[in-house]
């Protein structure tokens, strides 16, 4: 089903009507906000991860930076 909803023109309400005629499927029905929260994250999950390792990088750039600034380089010279 998740392969199925990462297609451009399929929405969650596609996937939805195809668990109610298939068998041993559990109900999909949710609130609102949830289902829409499920097909984002479903149809863009590759660029969320994407953009999660791109700040990751960055913030581990940026603390590095940090650290060396505010490290004390006065203080180890004898």
């Amino acid at each position: 089903m998740k392969e199925i909803l990462r297609r451009p023109k399929v929405t969650y309400d596609d996937i939805k009507y195809i668990a109610e005629i298939m068998e041993n499927i559990p109900n999909l029905s949710f609130d609102e906000d949830t289902e829409y929260q499920i097909e984002v994250q479903v149809k863009y999950e590759g660029y969320i991860a994407k953009a999660k390792q791109i700040m990751d990088r960055q913030k581990k750039s940026w603390m590095t930076r940090k650290f060396l600034k505010d490290f004390d380089y006065d203080g180890m010279k004898g």
